[in-house]
């Protein structure tokens, strides 16, 4: 969206660019080639948060932002057309050059400025992995921003999707000059080997269009729910199969459109993870996982025959839990197990990593936190999963759980540069021991730079793995392979 800007009262100041697309994956980022000898990344923002103080230090910091907005909801600001690219920082000295614009308004009831000596700072289209420090300087204005920078195949990657990009607004002393100073970190995303446990079967998706999936068997038979996508909601679809790789149907077939009560068809549904009962389906999942409230909380609905969705109840919300350093809880899975019900969740913790925690339940409607806070971190620096783990599924088998789970490197945890999966065993499901190497990379194509949403069933001589491998071009697909050890 791109307005005529010419009769507003406010100064577009220094901008750059946000970084090129995302890097082709065909060949995978590696330790060898033109990104050798980089650090690793937080090698790299040690330093930036080094050049970021150095670069403020005896300026007066402006304590904020008094407001912020990410993902969907600050991709509908409009911003575009005010700045060389989509990074910058906007002046606005009065309230009519705030309601100028169609689609502001959002941040006009958010944010009380005294426009006779004040100023409104706009930081327009910087994603979460930039560390943002707006310092004044006399009567200028400065936003350092500490950018890390993937070297990908050779290519320098400084902004992971557009979905994850923010608004923030500050509240300012009158100031008439601003700039931008942006303190860039490269590094190198290492390689990460397989480590054998699971093979690709077959070596292409099994159904496209597809995200993350919940898979059930039913006698003989298979039947998946999985993720659709139209105009920004999230629809659910399901269909079904008889080896668990060839799917009837094939791909959207809106008689097999799941409706959720209320909500319709177009439901805002993401991360179904679907539990038989006796008398049907529960499906747990998270709604509405971007904007001003991203996958608030964990909520579970009831069917019969896994198509109509009623009786919609919260199960897990932050509110509740008063646990203000959680910003999102997503991805549930769900396990029936010892006369129990066990929950596990990711959830967004304080330094913006995602977490995975659990939840437990004698009733399936009551849940009680289960351990001392999230029950499987982040991996450490230089791991595969360092920068946040999320979309677990677990399964019971040998006395023990195993956890099938994502691993983010670099970026941001719900837009990450590079993601794979991994495994960790658990005698208690609390404390979990993990393997160090993840079992299946993204090596491009249909896979592109993410895997995501692992769904294993045990079967005969191991597991099957369904997952969604997400393309260059933001394309998921489902995919299948079969794991032991």
């Amino acid at each position: 969206m791109r307005i005529l800007a010419c009769c507003m009262a406010f100064a577009v100041v220094l901008t750059a660019c946000s970084g090129r697309p995302p890097a082709n994956h065909t060949n995978l980022p590696g330790d060898e080639g033109p990104c050798a000898g980089l650090p690793l990344r937080h090698e790299a923002l040690a330093q930036n948060g080094a050049s970021l103080a150095g670069a403020t230090k005896g300026k007066t910091q402006v304590v904020g932002p008094s407001w912020i907005e990410h993902g969907m909801g600050a991709a509908t600001i409009p911003f575009e057309g005010y700045v060389d690219g989509l990074e910058g920082l906007l002046l606005i000295q009065d309230r009519a050059a705030l309601d100028a614009v169609e689609g502001w308004e959002r941040i006009a009831e958010n944010v009380e400025v005294d426009w006779d000596h004040q100023t409104l700072a706009l930081a327009l289209g910087f994603p979460p992995e930039h560390e943002l420090r707006l310092v004044r300087d006399g009567d200028r204005l400065e936003l350092h921003v500490s950018r890390p920078i993937a070297c990908i195949g050779g290519e320098d990657v400084s902004t992971p999707d557009f979905f994850s990009v923010q608004v923030q607004a500050y509240v300012v002393p009158k100031v008439s000059t601003a700039t931008v100073v942006f303190h860039d970190g490269r590094y190198r995303v290492p390689t990460f080997q397989e480590d054998g446990t699971c093979r690709r079967d077959p070596d292409a998706p099994v159904l496209g269009g597809g995200g993350r999936v919940s898979v059930l068997k039913e006698g003989d038979a298979f039947r998946m729910w999985y993720e659709g996508y139209s105009a920004n909601t999230g629809n659910v679809f399901d269909t079904r199969s008889l080896d668990g790789l060839a799917w009837t149907p094939g791909g959207w077939d809106f008689d097999h459109l799941n409706h959720f009560g209320d909500r319709g068809p177009y439901a805002e549904v993401y991360g179904p993870m679907v539990l038989p009962r006796p008398d049907g389906y529960w499906m747990f999942f998270t709604a509405s996982g971007f904007g001003v409230n991203p996958a608030r909380g964990v909520r579970r609905v009831s069917s019969v025959d896994g198509l109509q969705w009623t009786d919609e109840v919260p199960v897990i919300e932050l509110e509740p839990f008063d646990d203000t350093k959680r910003s999102a809880l997503r991805t549930p899975f769900v396990l029936e197990h010892d006369g129990r019900f066990w929950l596990w969740y990711a959830s967004l913790e304080g330094d913006e990593r995602s977490a995975i925690a659990l939840a437990v339940s004698d009733d399936g409607d009551s849940w009680t936190p289960a351990g001392d806070g999230p029950v499987l971190l982040p991996g450490a620096p230089g791991s595969f999963d360092e920068a946040g783990v999320f979309s677990p599924a677990v399964t019971f088998h040998d006395g023990r759980f195993v956890m099938w789970y994502q691993g983010a490197y670099g970026g941001h945890p719900t837009s990450p540069f590079y993601s794979a999966l991994g495994v960790a065993t658990s005698p208690d499901g609390i404390h979990w021991t993990r393997k160090e190497q993840p079992i299946l990379v993204a090596r491009g194509g249909f896979e592109g730079g993410k895997l995501t949403g692992p769904r294993p069933l045990l079967d005969e001589g191991g597991y099957r793995l369904w997952y969604t491998g997400i393309s260059d071009r933001h394309e998921p697909s489902i995919a299948h392979a079969r794991c032991r050890w």
